[in-house]
């Protein structure tokens, strides 16, 4: 990005470096800072519903992969119906935090990106 026109254009206005980064660098860097949060944070809750899930974690606090190895491995979710619902609650609530932080990363990315953005 430093080899980029305009970063050279400012450098040649003398501007100083933290303008540079602060104004001129870091909004079209946004985007991709903000994917890989979203690959940083999902996958962060991934590994600790799936380090819970296998109980490899110890039980102290209740979370998403404690409610899953409970519902799997105490209340039968696989092969009874009625206990389903134990399994389905932390598996929807994964996926509407997987789905609102993409959502969040794509508003930044329609704030940052000057392409994007509406007339």
């Amino acid at each position: 990005m430093r080899e980029r026109g305009f970063i050279e254009a400012a450098r040649g206005l003398g501007l100083s470096t933290t303008h540079i980064i602060g104004k001129e660098l870091l909004p079209s860097m946004a985007p991709y800072i903000a994917m890989n949060m979203l690959i940083a944070v999902t996958g962060a809750v991934y590994a600790q519903v799936g380090l819970f899930f296998l109980g490899v974690l110890p039980y102290e606090s209740d979370n998403w992969g404690v409610m899953l190895n409970l519902a799997v491995f105490q209340a039968g979710a696989m092969i009874t119906p009625t206990a389903l619902g134990y399994l389905l609650a932390p598996l929807l609530a994964i996926l509407l935090l997987t789905l609102g932080i993409v959502l969040v990363v794509d508003a930044m990315d329609e704030i940052f990106n000057p392409r994007l953005r509406e007339e």
